[in-house]
Protein backbone atom coordinates (compact mmCIF):
# COMPACT_ATOMS: atom_id res chain seq x y z
CA UNK A 1 0.00 0.00 0.00
CA UNK A 2 1.52 2.81 -1.17
CA UNK A 3 2.17 5.64 1.62
CA UNK A 4 0.21 9.23 1.47
CA UNK A 5 2.68 11.65 0.80
CA UNK A 6 3.73 9.40 -2.29
CA UNK A 7 0.16 9.51 -3.64
CA UNK A 8 -0.04 12.94 -3.26
CA UNK A 9 3.21 13.85 -5.01
CA UNK A 10 1.61 11.91 -8.33
CA UNK A 11 -1.31 13.26 -7.71
CA UNK A 12 0.15 17.03 -8.10
CA UNK A 13 2.15 15.58 -10.43
CA UNK A 14 -0.71 14.55 -12.38
CA UNK A 15 -2.19 18.28 -12.26
CA UNK A 16 0.87 19.51 -13.11
CA UNK A 17 0.98 17.85 -16.24
CA UNK A 18 -2.31 18.64 -16.99
CA UNK A 19 -2.13 22.14 -16.08
CA UNK A 20 1.37 22.44 -18.32
CA UNK A 21 -0.34 20.73 -21.33
CA UNK A 22 -3.66 23.05 -20.70
CA UNK A 23 -1.03 25.98 -20.69
CA UNK A 24 0.33 24.55 -23.61
CA UNK A 25 -2.75 24.65 -25.61
CA UNK A 26 -3.56 28.48 -24.27
CA UNK A 27 -0.31 29.68 -25.47
CA UNK A 28 -0.97 28.05 -28.51
CA UNK A 29 -4.45 29.40 -28.84
CA UNK A 30 -3.08 32.56 -27.65
CA UNK A 31 -1.15 33.22 -30.64
CA UNK A 32 -3.39 32.11 -32.54
CA UNK A 33 -5.87 35.04 -31.41
CA UNK A 34 -2.56 37.28 -31.49
CA UNK A 35 -2.54 36.67 -34.93
CA UNK A 36 -6.15 37.23 -35.96
CA UNK A 37 -5.66 40.05 -33.59
CA UNK A 38 -3.13 41.57 -36.31
CA UNK A 39 -5.20 40.23 -39.02
CA UNK A 40 -8.01 42.53 -37.11
CA UNK A 41 -5.79 45.74 -36.68
CA UNK A 42 -5.16 45.46 -40.21
CA UNK A 43 -8.70 44.81 -41.32
CA UNK A 44 -9.53 47.78 -38.48
CA UNK A 45 -7.23 50.20 -40.10
CA UNK A 46 -8.89 49.28 -43.24
CA UNK A 47 -12.16 49.76 -41.96
CA UNK A 48 -11.55 53.06 -40.31
CA UNK A 49 -10.07 54.51 -43.95
CA UNK A 50 -13.14 52.40 -45.51
CA UNK A 51 -15.22 54.45 -42.48
CA UNK A 52 -13.20 57.75 -43.14
CA UNK A 53 -14.53 57.38 -47.28
CA UNK A 54 -18.11 56.50 -46.08
CA UNK A 55 -18.10 59.53 -43.51
CA UNK A 56 -16.96 61.66 -46.61
CA UNK A 57 -19.50 60.36 -48.55
CA UNK A 58 -22.28 60.94 -46.37
CA UNK A 59 -21.44 64.13 -46.22
CA UNK A 60 -21.57 65.07 -49.91
CA UNK A 61 -24.38 63.06 -49.77
CA UNK A 62 -25.77 65.27 -47.10
CA UNK A 63 -25.33 68.15 -49.28
CA UNK A 64 -27.26 66.99 -52.25
CA UNK A 65 -29.49 65.60 -49.79
CA UNK A 66 -31.80 68.95 -50.28
CA UNK A 67 -31.51 68.37 -54.01
CA UNK A 68 -32.73 64.48 -53.86
CA UNK A 69 -35.69 65.64 -51.45
CA UNK A 70 -36.70 68.21 -54.25
CA UNK A 71 -36.07 65.61 -56.59
CA UNK A 72 -38.11 63.28 -54.63
CA UNK A 73 -40.96 65.87 -54.21
CA UNK A 74 -40.82 66.09 -58.04
CA UNK A 75 -41.18 62.47 -58.96
CA UNK A 76 -43.41 61.72 -56.38
CA UNK A 77 -45.76 64.43 -57.99
CA UNK A 78 -45.07 62.38 -61.43
CA UNK A 79 -45.91 59.35 -59.80
CA UNK A 80 -49.13 60.77 -58.40
CA UNK A 81 -49.96 62.49 -61.92
CA UNK A 82 -48.34 58.76 -63.47
CA UNK A 83 -50.73 57.21 -61.36
CA UNK A 84 -53.74 59.00 -62.33
CA UNK A 85 -52.87 58.32 -65.82
CA UNK A 86 -52.58 55.02 -65.22
CA UNK A 87 -56.31 54.91 -63.94
CA UNK A 88 -57.41 57.04 -66.29
CA UNK A 89 -55.56 55.06 -68.95
CA UNK A 90 -57.23 51.63 -67.82
CA UNK A 91 -60.67 53.28 -67.77
CA UNK A 92 -59.78 54.17 -71.64
CA UNK A 93 -58.69 50.42 -71.80
CA UNK A 94 -61.76 49.18 -70.66
CA UNK A 95 -64.00 51.74 -73.24
CA UNK A 96 -62.13 51.07 -75.61
CA UNK A 97 -62.00 47.19 -75.14
CA UNK A 98 -66.20 47.92 -75.46
CA UNK A 99 -65.52 49.65 -78.63
CA UNK A 100 -63.14 46.80 -79.79
CA UNK A 101 -65.90 44.65 -79.06
CA UNK A 102 -68.66 46.85 -80.89
CA UNK A 103 -66.76 47.29 -83.88
CA UNK A 104 -65.32 43.71 -84.55
CA UNK A 105 -69.50 43.05 -83.96
CA UNK A 106 -69.72 45.71 -86.43
CA UNK A 107 -66.57 44.21 -88.78
CA UNK A 108 -68.37 40.65 -88.98
CA UNK A 109 -71.59 42.46 -90.12
CA UNK A 110 -70.03 44.27 -92.76
CA UNK A 111 -68.15 41.44 -93.70
CA UNK A 112 -71.33 39.26 -93.89
CA UNK A 113 -73.14 42.50 -95.86
CA UNK A 114 -69.67 43.00 -98.29
CA UNK A 115 -69.87 39.19 -98.70
CA UNK A 116 -73.48 39.11 -99.51
CA UNK A 117 -72.63 42.42 -101.85
CA UNK A 118 -69.83 41.03 -103.45
CA UNK A 119 -72.07 37.70 -104.82
CA UNK A 120 -74.91 40.19 -105.81
CA UNK A 121 -72.41 41.96 -107.75
CA UNK A 122 -70.99 39.12 -108.65
CA UNK A 123 -73.80 37.69 -110.32
CA UNK A 124 -75.21 41.26 -111.82
CA UNK A 125 -71.70 41.69 -113.27
CA UNK A 126 -72.09 38.30 -114.90
CA UNK A 127 -75.12 39.11 -116.07
CA UNK A 128 -74.40 42.41 -117.48
CA UNK A 129 -71.42 40.77 -118.97
CA UNK A 130 -73.34 38.33 -120.89
CA UNK A 131 -75.66 41.07 -121.91
CA UNK A 132 -72.88 43.22 -123.09
CA UNK A 133 -71.20 40.16 -125.26
CA UNK A 134 -74.22 39.88 -126.74
CA UNK A 135 -74.82 43.17 -127.41
CA UNK A 136 -71.47 43.61 -128.44
CA UNK A 137 -72.23 40.66 -131.23
CA UNK A 138 -75.14 41.86 -132.37
CA UNK A 139 -73.46 45.97 -132.76
CA UNK A 140 -70.46 44.33 -134.26
CA UNK A 141 -72.62 42.23 -136.64
CA UNK A 142 -74.58 45.47 -137.38
CA UNK A 143 -71.53 47.56 -137.87
CA UNK A 144 -70.35 44.53 -140.20
CA UNK A 145 -73.22 45.04 -142.56
CA UNK A 146 -73.59 48.68 -141.84
CA UNK A 147 -69.59 48.48 -143.34
CA UNK A 148 -70.71 46.35 -145.50
CA UNK A 149 -73.58 48.35 -147.05
CA UNK A 150 -71.11 51.15 -146.77
CA UNK A 151 -68.65 49.59 -149.21
CA UNK A 152 -71.06 48.79 -151.68
CA UNK A 153 -72.67 52.58 -151.40
CA UNK A 154 -68.92 53.30 -152.16
CA UNK A 155 -68.45 51.03 -154.55
CA UNK A 156 -71.92 52.73 -156.46
CA UNK A 157 -70.45 56.16 -156.08
CA UNK A 158 -67.40 55.37 -157.40
CA UNK A 159 -68.94 54.04 -160.67
CA UNK A 160 -71.43 57.54 -160.59
CA UNK A 161 -68.38 59.37 -160.45
CA UNK A 162 -66.75 57.64 -162.87
CA UNK A 163 -69.64 58.28 -165.15
CA UNK A 164 -69.54 61.92 -163.91
CA UNK A 165 -65.53 62.36 -164.57
CA UNK A 166 -66.01 61.19 -168.05
CA UNK A 167 -69.16 63.59 -168.70
CA UNK A 168 -67.14 66.60 -166.94
CA UNK A 169 -64.01 65.38 -169.63
CA UNK A 170 -66.89 65.84 -172.53
CA UNK A 171 -68.22 68.48 -171.32
CA UNK A 172 -65.17 70.40 -171.06
CA UNK A 173 -64.37 69.52 -174.52
CA UNK A 174 -67.16 70.17 -175.83
CA UNK A 175 -67.05 73.93 -173.63
CA UNK A 176 -63.50 74.53 -175.53
CA UNK A 177 -64.73 73.79 -178.82
CA UNK A 178 -67.97 75.76 -178.45
CA UNK A 179 -66.21 78.62 -176.73
CA UNK A 180 -63.77 78.30 -179.60
CA UNK A 181 -66.62 78.41 -182.16
CA UNK A 182 -68.35 80.85 -180.44
CA UNK A 183 -65.20 82.98 -180.68
CA UNK A 184 -64.79 82.53 -184.58
CA UNK A 185 -68.56 83.15 -185.12
CA UNK A 186 -68.71 86.40 -183.21
CA UNK A 187 -64.87 87.37 -185.22
CA UNK A 188 -66.92 86.66 -188.37
CA UNK A 189 -69.97 88.49 -187.56
CA UNK A 190 -67.74 91.69 -186.85
CA UNK A 191 -66.05 91.07 -190.07
CA UNK A 192 -68.92 90.51 -191.54
CA UNK A 193 -70.70 93.92 -190.01
CA UNK A 194 -67.71 95.86 -191.24
CA UNK A 195 -67.08 94.49 -194.42
CA UNK A 196 -70.64 95.57 -195.78
CA UNK A 197 -70.29 98.78 -194.18
CA UNK A 198 -66.94 99.23 -196.33
CA UNK A 199 -68.77 97.85 -199.17
CA UNK A 200 -71.96 100.41 -198.47
CA UNK A 201 -69.02 103.14 -198.52
CA UNK A 202 -67.54 102.18 -201.36
CA UNK A 203 -64.33 101.22 -199.46
CA UNK A 204 -63.60 98.40 -201.00
CA UNK A 205 -59.98 97.73 -200.32
CA UNK A 206 -60.98 97.74 -196.27
CA UNK A 207 -64.22 95.43 -197.32
CA UNK A 208 -61.63 93.09 -198.93
CA UNK A 209 -59.16 93.52 -195.80
CA UNK A 210 -62.36 92.38 -193.18
CA UNK A 211 -63.40 89.29 -195.65
CA UNK A 212 -59.42 88.00 -195.96
CA UNK A 213 -59.45 88.03 -192.09
CA UNK A 214 -62.85 85.80 -192.07
CA UNK A 215 -60.97 83.44 -194.56
CA UNK A 216 -57.97 83.50 -192.57
CA UNK A 217 -60.57 82.42 -189.65
CA UNK A 218 -62.55 80.27 -191.93
CA UNK A 219 -60.68 79.24 -195.06
CA UNK A 220 -63.90 77.56 -196.16
CA UNK A 221 -66.25 80.24 -195.69
CA UNK A 222 -68.59 80.69 -198.47
CA UNK A 223 -70.01 83.86 -197.61
CA UNK A 224 -66.52 85.46 -197.42
CA UNK A 225 -65.34 84.24 -200.84
CA UNK A 226 -68.48 85.18 -202.95
CA UNK A 227 -68.10 89.01 -201.09
CA UNK A 228 -65.02 88.49 -202.34
CA UNK A 229 -65.82 87.70 -206.03
CA UNK A 230 -68.39 90.18 -205.97
CA UNK A 231 -66.05 93.09 -205.40
CA UNK A 232 -63.53 91.97 -207.62
CA UNK A 233 -65.84 91.49 -210.47
CA UNK A 234 -68.25 94.59 -209.39
CA UNK A 235 -66.02 97.07 -207.67
CA UNK A 236 -62.43 96.80 -208.30
CA UNK A 237 -62.46 94.69 -211.96
CA UNK A 238 -59.69 91.94 -211.35
CA UNK A 239 -60.99 89.24 -213.49
CA UNK A 240 -58.31 87.04 -212.02
CA UNK A 241 -58.93 86.93 -208.36
CA UNK A 242 -63.02 87.45 -209.20
CA UNK A 243 -61.96 83.95 -211.04
CA UNK A 244 -60.21 82.83 -207.52
CA UNK A 245 -62.63 83.62 -205.32
CA UNK A 246 -65.61 82.59 -207.52
CA UNK A 247 -63.85 78.91 -207.71
CA UNK A 248 -63.07 78.65 -203.93
CA UNK A 249 -67.07 79.82 -203.63
CA UNK A 250 -68.34 76.62 -205.85
CA UNK A 251 -65.83 74.74 -204.25
CA UNK A 252 -67.20 75.65 -200.70
CA UNK A 253 -71.06 75.50 -201.51
CA UNK A 254 -71.54 73.37 -204.51
CA UNK A 255 -74.37 71.77 -202.96
CA UNK A 256 -76.60 74.86 -202.51
CA UNK A 257 -77.86 76.90 -204.70
CA UNK A 258 -76.44 80.24 -205.42
CA UNK A 259 -79.41 82.52 -205.61
CA UNK A 260 -79.58 81.92 -201.98
CA UNK A 261 -75.98 83.16 -201.09
CA UNK A 262 -75.71 86.09 -203.31
CA UNK A 263 -77.44 87.72 -200.52
CA UNK A 264 -75.31 87.50 -197.29
CA UNK A 265 -78.05 87.79 -194.30
CA UNK A 266 -77.08 88.59 -191.40
CA UNK A 267 -80.11 88.00 -189.11
CA UNK A 268 -78.86 84.19 -189.88
CA UNK A 269 -75.30 84.41 -189.16
CA UNK A 270 -76.60 86.47 -185.73
CA UNK A 271 -78.97 83.37 -185.33
CA UNK A 272 -75.46 81.33 -185.09
CA UNK A 273 -74.02 83.30 -182.66
CA UNK A 274 -77.06 83.12 -180.39
CA UNK A 275 -77.54 79.49 -180.91
CA UNK A 276 -73.93 78.87 -179.88
CA UNK A 277 -73.86 80.84 -176.42
CA UNK A 278 -77.01 79.10 -175.99
CA UNK A 279 -75.29 75.60 -176.34
CA UNK A 280 -72.21 76.90 -174.27
CA UNK A 281 -74.58 78.25 -171.73
CA UNK A 282 -76.20 75.13 -171.39
CA UNK A 283 -72.86 73.28 -171.40
CA UNK A 284 -71.56 75.47 -168.49
CA UNK A 285 -74.71 74.86 -166.89
CA UNK A 286 -74.51 71.13 -166.92
CA UNK A 287 -70.63 71.72 -165.90
CA UNK A 288 -71.97 73.36 -163.05
CA UNK A 289 -74.64 70.57 -162.16
CA UNK A 290 -72.01 67.75 -162.79
CA UNK A 291 -69.24 69.81 -160.46
CA UNK A 292 -71.97 69.54 -157.24
CA UNK A 293 -73.09 66.78 -158.04
CA UNK A 294 -68.79 65.58 -158.48
CA UNK A 295 -68.77 67.70 -155.09
CA UNK A 296 -71.90 65.94 -153.32
CA UNK A 297 -69.72 62.59 -153.92
CA UNK A 298 -66.59 63.68 -152.24
CA UNK A 299 -68.86 64.99 -149.37
CA UNK A 300 -70.66 61.82 -149.02
CA UNK A 301 -67.70 59.48 -149.87
CA UNK A 302 -65.56 62.01 -146.60
CA UNK A 303 -68.71 61.05 -144.61
CA UNK A 304 -68.15 57.37 -145.50
CA UNK A 305 -64.45 57.30 -144.68
CA UNK A 306 -65.03 59.02 -141.36
CA UNK A 307 -67.85 57.06 -139.81
CA UNK A 308 -65.62 54.01 -140.67
CA UNK A 309 -62.47 55.52 -138.90
CA UNK A 310 -60.60 56.20 -142.36
CA UNK A 311 -59.58 59.71 -141.45
CA UNK A 312 -56.93 60.33 -143.43
CA UNK A 313 -58.96 59.09 -146.40
CA UNK A 314 -62.13 61.40 -145.29
CA UNK A 315 -59.58 64.78 -145.48
CA UNK A 316 -58.50 63.75 -148.59
CA UNK A 317 -62.24 63.60 -150.22
CA UNK A 318 -63.09 67.14 -147.95
CA UNK A 319 -60.25 68.47 -149.28
CA UNK A 320 -61.49 67.49 -153.33
CA UNK A 321 -65.31 68.74 -151.88
CA UNK A 322 -63.40 71.81 -151.15
CA UNK A 323 -61.60 72.36 -154.42
CA UNK A 324 -65.43 72.79 -156.36
CA UNK A 325 -66.87 74.67 -153.18
CA UNK A 326 -64.06 76.77 -151.84
CA UNK A 327 -67.07 78.25 -149.55
CA UNK A 328 -68.89 75.38 -147.69
CA UNK A 329 -69.17 76.26 -144.21
CA UNK A 330 -70.42 72.24 -143.71
CA UNK A 331 -66.62 70.96 -144.97
CA UNK A 332 -64.34 73.36 -143.20
CA UNK A 333 -66.69 72.40 -140.15
CA UNK A 334 -66.27 68.70 -140.74
CA UNK A 335 -62.50 68.72 -141.18
CA UNK A 336 -62.42 71.47 -138.23
CA UNK A 337 -63.38 68.19 -136.06
CA UNK A 338 -61.31 65.50 -137.94
CA UNK A 339 -58.20 67.42 -137.28
CA UNK A 340 -59.09 68.42 -133.79
CA UNK A 341 -60.09 65.23 -132.70
CA UNK A 342 -58.76 62.95 -134.44
CA UNK A 343 -55.84 63.99 -136.18
CA UNK A 344 -54.35 66.35 -133.57
CA UNK A 345 -53.69 68.29 -136.04
CA UNK A 346 -54.88 71.90 -133.47
CA UNK A 347 -53.27 74.27 -136.56
CA UNK A 348 -55.39 73.33 -139.42
CA UNK A 349 -58.18 72.45 -136.89
CA UNK A 350 -58.31 76.40 -135.67
CA UNK A 351 -57.93 77.20 -139.61
CA UNK A 352 -60.85 75.58 -140.64
CA UNK A 353 -63.47 76.33 -137.45
CA UNK A 354 -62.08 80.33 -138.08
CA UNK A 355 -63.22 79.88 -141.90
CA UNK A 356 -66.62 78.50 -140.65
CA UNK A 357 -67.62 81.12 -138.47
CA UNK A 358 -66.19 83.42 -141.13
CA UNK A 359 -68.78 81.78 -143.34
CA UNK A 360 -71.39 81.42 -140.76
CA UNK A 361 -71.27 84.43 -138.49
CA UNK A 362 -74.70 84.36 -137.47
CA UNK A 363 -74.64 80.05 -136.80
CA UNK A 364 -76.46 79.12 -133.72
CA UNK A 365 -73.43 77.32 -132.76
CA UNK A 366 -71.26 80.32 -132.85
CA UNK A 367 -69.99 80.19 -129.33
CA UNK A 368 -69.59 76.17 -129.53
CA UNK A 369 -67.18 76.54 -132.17
CA UNK A 370 -65.37 79.85 -130.25
CA UNK A 371 -64.80 77.70 -126.90
CA UNK A 372 -63.43 74.43 -129.58
CA UNK A 373 -61.07 77.34 -130.91
CA UNK A 374 -59.75 78.40 -127.58
CA UNK A 375 -59.51 75.10 -126.20
CA UNK A 376 -57.34 74.42 -129.53
CA UNK A 377 -55.27 77.47 -129.03
CA UNK A 378 -54.57 76.55 -125.22
CA UNK A 379 -53.44 72.93 -126.30
CA UNK A 380 -51.34 74.31 -128.90
CA UNK A 381 -49.75 76.74 -126.79
CA UNK A 382 -48.43 73.95 -124.22
CA UNK A 383 -47.30 72.01 -127.37
CA UNK A 384 -45.09 74.35 -128.37
CA UNK A 385 -43.99 74.70 -124.43
CA UNK A 386 -43.08 71.22 -124.31
CA UNK A 387 -40.98 70.60 -127.29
Amino acid sequence: MMDKPNLLTIIICALLVVVLIALGMTVSRVSKKRAEISILQETLKEKDARLSQMEQQIEEIGSEKSTWSRRKTNLSKELRLMKEDVISARKKESSLSKQVEMLSEEKKRLEDTLAETTRSMQERFQATTEKIKKEATLKNEQLLEQRKNLLMQLEDLKGKFENFDEEKSNLQNDLIDLAARLMKEKAKLDCYKLGFSFENEKNHEAAIKEYEEILQIDPRDAHANLRLASIYIHGIKDPDKASYYSRKYSTSKSSRRIEQDIDIDLTEAAKKEVDLTVKLNEAKQRLGDINKQTMKFHYNLALMYDKMGGYKEAIEEYEKALELTPDDSDIHYNLGIVYDDHIKDKEKAIFHYQRYLDLCPDTSDARKVEGWIARAKTALEWEKKLR
